[in-house]
């Protein structure tokens, strides 16, 4: 799997053997500002099959519930890990239901955006 981050949160690789990890890349938000020649770094991860990679915006980590508690990446990291059997689009839906769950009644504050891909 071949990425470049742009700026946009860290993805989320979640191992088949239940590892997470956090990957990284460096970046700067398209388009924010007036650069010659910004700099991307081309990252590149060899998915087994089984392992899946939830990227995601800030939306999703930064959600808070009604006591302004937000969802956070360790949440996240958790979560993944635990239904990481499932296909993607159920990682998927999981993903957004748990989040939607601990929002509550609070207001949406950010954008959700997510893309669950597995290796099969």
């Amino acid at each position: 799997f071949t990425y470049v981050r742009a700026g946009h949160d860290e993805p989320l690789y979640v191992r088949n053997d239940a590892s997470t990890e956090f990957v990284g890349g460096k970046g700067r938000f398209l388009g924010l500002w007036r650069e010659s020649t910004p700099t991307f770094e081309r990252c590149q991860i060899a998915m087994a099959p089984g392992d899946t990679m939830v990227i995601y915006s800030d939306g999703v980590t930064d959600m808070r519930n009604m006591q302004g508690e937000p969802f956070g990446r360790d949440r996240m990291a958790s979560l993944a890990k635990n239904i990481r059997i499932y296909d993607a689009d159920r990682i998927a839906r999981s993903i957004h239901s748990v989040v939607q769950s601990h929002r509550g009644p609070a207001d949406a504050f950010d954008d959700f955006t997510l893309l669950v891909m597995r290796a099969e």
